[in-house]
């Protein structure tokens, strides 16, 4: 399904309406880095060799990851651990009569009332099994999280559906993304400067072919070219369409926060 907008910047840029985000999603945080009691800021992290060791780094300090980039970007802790909870609450709902979720309104934060795009990831054993979203906002942030629990659960072509007895070691990771905007440029090499990798999330356009990689899909193609090659197959092109002059280009930013 499709969606299309009148603006001019989003008139050829469908929604993505449950779109799996990427093969694999590692766990990240694209902000800072918290190693021991200092920051490691995020240009230090595009410059360093190593990447597999910060991953490993960041892994490690998960937790104390999602409490920093939260309120770096403007979730708060309670806010965003009450969407991880609609979440669960939603599946285990599901599990148990068969439906969606219906929540009283009344009593969200109005942060929750927002138009959003979201994705919702789910990993077990620290392998992925679902993850499905939006590219453009089109319902409520609640709503949002709570669609997308569902299809990442039970309608990623990937994977098989979530089993109950599975949900209790299912972790739940949710992605609140900005508003895409076109990338402007003349040239391959003008492309790949103006992607800034660990925070840029990418949407492919051409024709009818269109993918996003997240920006957690950077820990595993930290080269921009390898990066937009696997983008260019994710949209069912050849692994050089990504260079073709005609093919638009979008970035947005993300919140996320997990269990």
């Amino acid at each position: 399904v499709s969606f299309f907008f009148n603006s001019s910047e989003y008139k050829s840029l469908s929604s993505d309406i449950n779109e799996p985000a990427a093969g694999r999603v590692s766990i990240s945080k694209n902000n800072f880095l918290i190693f021991s009691p200092f920051l490691i800021s995020r240009s230090f992290y595009q410059r360093a060799e190593n990447f597999k060791t910060l991953i490993r780094i960041k892994k490690i300090f998960r937790p104390f990851l999602n409490i920093c980039y939260s309120i770096n970007m403007g979730y708060r802790e309670v806010e965003w651990k009450k969407l991880l909870e609609i979440s669960r609450q939603t599946l285990l709902f599901y599990f148990e009569c068969g439906k969606k979720l219906e929540i009283d309104t009344k009593k969200l934060n109005k942060k929750f009332l927002e138009k959003k795009a979201t994705f919702v990831t789910l990993t077990l054993c620290e392998q992925l099994k679902g993850c499905v979203g939006n590219i453009l906002p089109k319902f409520p942030l609640y709503k949002d999280v709570i669609n997308n629990s569902l299809s990442a659960a039970f309608a990623d072509p990937r994977f098989p559906n979530l089993e109950k007895d599975k949900l209790n070691n299912t972790k739940i990771e949710i992605s609140v993304l900005s508003k895409p905007k076109r990338i402007i440029f003349d040239s391959t090499e003008d492309l790949l400067k103006k992607i800034k990798p660990f925070e840029h999330g990418i949407i492919l356009q051409s024709s009818f072919h269109q993918a996003t990689f997240l920006p957690q899909v950077w820990e595993d193609l930290p080269d921009k070219r390898d990066f937009l090659t696997n983008l260019s197959i994710k949209a069912g092109l050849s692994t050089d369409a990504w260079q073709d002059p005609e093919i638009e280009y979008f970035y947005y930013t993300i919140e996320h926060f997990s269990e």
